[in-house]
């Protein structure tokens, strides 16, 4: 069975791809913190990516592919401190999985890398896909920069990169999608800020899908977005949530309470209140599919 090097494998999108995937490949999962799972074809090792030990570099010896999704949480108060921890970690992360390849003899032939659509700038009025050169100059698109940045340099040249600039992941089993059912039911699901700024997003059965198509699909490489086709208005989005629970109640929250809320709780009220209208032109040109196009 083929094996996969999953980095940062304990999040909730690196948990989903190995429920996906588990029955066909063997997963080698690095990660800070151990976890647990019962499945013969998962296993964890602890690692520090700032320091070179053979435990963790030969779990890179002859695998089929890395799948690299560390990085801090951006869904913290946004600190100076929290920030400086939100970009090390992702170009850290990256660097080490270069330097660990030098010492490889057998090199993987898939190196996977996240990033973010906060790659591209803010907008209500038209949809950025991976043909556009604009970037975003703020503290997210900078940190996407130096990540797409480090993962160019750190990549050997005779493995295939993939960047999967990622939208929001929506699933029943974590990220953000329970919380906002939840505040739906208490009829709490109306629009968030002026409600215009647009969502892009993914349901999870497609982003694990198109991990599973970049692996089986060797003339695919470079960036692609993990976007759906139909980025909504925020307003709109909260409207389909509440049809979804029977909620015709769903008071709106203002931008100001958004924030004040936001940093009493410890997260940044920018992750909801800035507009993201991404799409994907690449995956559909490669051939893939959408199980899930449509929201709601």
């Amino acid at each position: 069975m083929e094996k996969i090097v999953l980095v940062g494998g304990s999040g909730y999108f690196g948990q989903a791809i190995i429920r996906h995937l588990k029955d066909q490949y063997h997963f080698v999962v690095l990660t800070r913190r151990p976890i647990a799972s019962k499945h013969p074809n998962v296993e964890t090792i602890v690692w520090n990516p700032t320091n070179l030990e053979e435990s963790w570099v030969s779990a890179f010896e002859g695998a089929k592919a890395i799948i690299n999704l560390a990085g801090e949480s951006v869904n913290g108060r946004p600190t100076a401190a929290h920030r400086a921890r939100v970009l090390r970690s992702r170009v850290e992360t990256t660097q080490a999985i270069g330097e660990a390849l030098k010492h490889v003899k057998v090199l993987p032939e898939l190196w996977i890398n996240a990033s973010a659509i906060a790659l591209y700038p803010y907008t209500q009025t038209q949809d950025w896909d991976e043909d556009t050169n604009l970037r975003n100059h703020d503290f997210m698109g900078t940190v996407c920069q130096r990540w797409e940045r480090a993962f160019a340099e750190a990549k050997p040249a005779r493995v295939r990169g993939i960047t999967m600039r990622i939208s929001l992941i929506l699933g029943e089993e974590g990220g953000v999608l329970p919380r906002l059912n939840a505040l739906t039911k208490l009829g709490l699901g109306g629009k968030q800020g002026s409600g215009e700024q647009y969502i892009s997003w993914i349901h999870e059965i497609d982003a694990c899908r198109a991990v599973e198509f970049f692996l089986v699909h060797p003339e695919t490489e470079g960036a692609y977005n993990l976007c759906s086709p139909e980025p909504l208005p925020n307003a709109i989005f909260m409207q389909q949530l509440r049809k979804r629970h029977g909620m015709w109640l769903g008071l709106p929250t203002p931008a100001i309470a958004m924030r004040i809320g936001g940093w009493l709780i410890g997260t940044d009220a920018d992750l909801v209140l800035n507009s993201q209208r991404v799409v994907s032109k690449r995956l559909p040109q490669a051939g893939f599919h959408y199980c899930y196009p449509s929201f709601g």
